[in-house]
């Protein structure tokens, strides 16, 4: 089988493939400096993560204030966003606790 493992996410893919299918580690340059590219790639995710978790909290503050001001509906949208951009921020720790 022609088949490979990411050095990201480490599942199977096509020896062909120019990404991983699963978790979108970019895979020809793997090849060619794969530890340094993989630092670089989570350091990237990393930040990205770090981004959407204060965006995150940024929702949830103006649904603070928006319950406060009486305008119940605006500070539930805003919270499931802000929910919504948590959960998505927190992608790339996934393993951070559980030793994955």
């Amino acid at each position: 089988m022609n088949a490979s493992k990411c050095p990201q996410c480490e599942r199977e893919v096509a020896r062909g493939a120019v990404a991983c299918p699963f978790c979108g580690y970019p895979l020809k340059t793997a090849h060619e400096s794969s530890a340094e590219t993989r630092t670089d790639f989570l350091k990237l995710t990393e930040l990205l993560g770090f981004l959407l978790i204060a965006l995150a909290l940024l929702f949830f503050v103006v649904a603070y204030i928006m319950f406060f001001a009486g305008k119940v509906q605006n500070g539930i949208l805003c919270s499931l966003v802000g929910l919504v951009l948590l959960v998505w921020g927190c992608k790339p720790f996934k393993g951070l606790f559980t030793g994955a």
